[in-house]
C-alpha cells in the first residue's frame, strides 16, 4: 500500500458534499462522523494530514470560529494542510449596493433549503 492511503483527510462541515476517501464530519447525515463542531473535534492530537473546510466558518460567531480553528490546529500533524473556503465578501457587497435582489434571495434560499 502507498503512504498516500494512510493519510488522514477530514472534510469538516461536509453537508451534502460527501467526499470519497475522506472522513466526512458534520452534525447531520450523510457523514462518517456526526458531531456538534462547537463542542470540539472528536479526534486525537496531531492525527490529521489534511483538513478541508468549505463554507463553514461564516456560520460561526467570531469566538466560535476562533475556538474551532484552535481545534483544527490541535488535531493537525506538523506540516498538515488546512484549506479554508469562505464566501467572497466583495461579491456580496457589490450585489447589495447594486440591489441585486435575485442574487441575494437566491443565496438566502440556498442557505434555508
Amino acid at each position: 500500500m502507498s503512504q498516500e492511503s494512510f493519510l488522514v483527510k477530514l472534510n469538516i462541515g461536509c453537508g451534502p458534499q460527501y467526499k470519497e476517501g475522506w472522513i466526512n464530519v458534520d452534525r447531520e447525515l450523510p457523514c462518517d462522523v456526526r458531531t456538534n463542531l462547537l463542542q470540539g473535534l472528536p479526534f486525537k492530537d496531531s492525527c490529521c494530514d489534511t483538513t478541508f473546510l468549505s463554507h463553514l466558518l461564516e456560520h460561526f460567531s467570531y469566538q466560535d470560529a476562533r475556538d474551532f480553528l484552535v481545534e483544527c490546529n490541535r488535531i493537525s500533524k506538523i506540516d498538515a494542510l488546512i484549506r479554508i473556503i469562505v464566501p467572497d465578501l466583495e461579491i456580496f457587497a457589490r450585489k447589495y449596493v447594486e440591489k441585486d435582489k435575485a442574487f441575494l434571495m437566491g443565496f438566502v434560499l440556498r442557505e434555508i433549503l
